[in-house]
C-alpha cells in the first residue's frame, strides 16, 4: 500500500477546518463557565511549567541565548511562541504549524505584541 502525501494534506486540512466552529463557540457565552476557567488556569501553569524547563535547559547548554533557536511545532495559534518569544528576546522562536489560519493567527498576534523574533511557517 502506498500513501500519497496530497491526500493525507487533504485530510488533515479537513480535520482542522471542521475544529473551527468548536473555537468561535468556546469563544462566545461559555466562555465565562468553570471549565473554561479551568482550562485557562491549566494553560497558564501549563506555560510557567514548559518555560521553566526550557529556561533550565538553555541555561545548561547555552551561555548566549543569542544563539539559540526554539521551534514550536504544532504552534497552533502561538501561545508558547509568544511566551517564549517574551521570555527569550535574544533568541530565535520558529512557529511552525499545519493550517494556514493558525499561522496568520500567529503572525497577526507577534505583530500586535511587538515581538519580532518570532519565525513562521506553514
Amino acid at each position: 500500500m502506498e500513501i500519497d502525501p496530497l491526500e493525507i494534506k487533504l485530510h488533515i486540512k479537513k480535520h482542522y477546518s471542521g475544529t473551527k466552529r468548536w473555537r468561535e463557540s468556546f469563544k462566545s457565552k461559555k466562555s465565562d463557565s468553570l471549565i473554561f476557567k479551568m482550562i485557562n488556569f491549566l494553560k497558564r501553569r501549563e506555560l510557567r511549567i514548559v518555560t521553566k524547563i526550557v529556561v533550565t535547559s538553555c541555561n545548561q547548554q547555552y551561555s548566549n541565548f543569542r544563539s539559540m533557536r526554539i521551534l514550536d511545532a504544532g504552534c497552533g495559534n502561538g501561545e508558547y511562541s509568544l511566551v517564549l518569544a517574551k521570555k527569550f528576546p535574544q533568541a530565535t522562536i520558529y512557529a511552525l504549524d499545519f493550517s494556514e489560519e493558525m499561522c496568520l493567527l500567529t503572525k497577526k498576534r507577534a505583530q500586535e505584541a511587538g515581538l519580532s523574533n518570532i519565525k513562521v511557517y506553514q
